[in-house]
């Protein structure tokens, strides 16, 4: 279970990675980053029950406040103490 207090905002981001190097190291580099994307919403979907394309929503750039976490599914209970 995860808590956040409330005002706290999380983010659930994309992979993120740094590369460089000959064309094809880079868009080898890149596939993976994509392929562990889908992969990583396809899980948030699963486990919280939400259509896929929401979860690339949200995950594209997106903060949440705790209660919109809370209307996700993404286990998120408010808390307003420290434990």
């Amino acid at each position: 279970m995860r808590y956040a207090m409330p005002n706290a905002r999380i983010m659930i981001h994309q992979p993120q990675g740094g590369c460089g190097g000959h064309v094809e190291d880079v868009r080898r580099q890149v596939n993976e980053a994509v392929q562990a994307r889908h992969k990583i919403d396809q899980m948030y979907a699963t486990f919280t029950g939400q259509p896929l394309e929401k979860v690339q929503q949200y995950t594209e750039r997106s903060f949440l406040i705790h209660f919109r976490g809370k209307q996700l599914g993404s286990c998120f209970n408010r808390t307003t103490k420290c434990q």
